[in-house]
């Protein structure tokens, strides 16, 4: 009977899919040109997002620029920067707001909105789907 069920295990292990390797983001991360650095690290663009950190490396305020609702480039960027579901980062700013600590970045419907809140607007950062276009900003390289 211990064969059998061990047997059955095996057999169930084999049958599971293998795990392909790591898909590249559905997002690319940009800033403006004039004030953002190329490169930072996950963990520091998640302070930056969740208004944990204010200033880039030079000084400069940041000025965080997110999705509106509930779209799935914003789920993957939540997931993938923030290490949180949406509802998580709802909830993180719900209770930021009650408490009088901090409002949520502005929050944009597309990505030609969020292209043109970066251009315009020194110590932006974004994110835009990875097929946008990004004349006028600067891609940052996520560590």
């Amino acid at each position: 009977m211990k064969r059998l069920l061990l047997a059955a295990v095996f057999a169930s292990l084999l049958a599971i899919p293998e795990v392909s390797q790591a898909q590249e983001p559905s997002f690319i991360v940009i800033g403006n040109p004039a004030t953002t650095p190329d490169a930072i690290a996950k963990r520091d663009l998640a302070r930056i997002f969740l208004k944990t950190r204010n200033r880039w490396p030079d000084g400069q305020a940041a000025e965080p620029v997110d999705r509106a609702g509930n779209d799935a480039l914003r789920a993957a960027f939540s997931q993938d920067v923030l290490d949180r579901s949406l509802d998580m980062v709802e909830s993180h700013w719900q209770a930021q707001v009650f408490a009088g600590r901090g409002t949520p970045p502005a929050a944009l419907d597309s990505d030609a909105a969020v292209l043109d809140f970066v251009r315009r607007t020194p110590g932006a950062v974004g994110y835009v789907s990875a097929g946008a276009g990004t004349s006028g900003v600067k891609v940052i390289t996520v560590q």
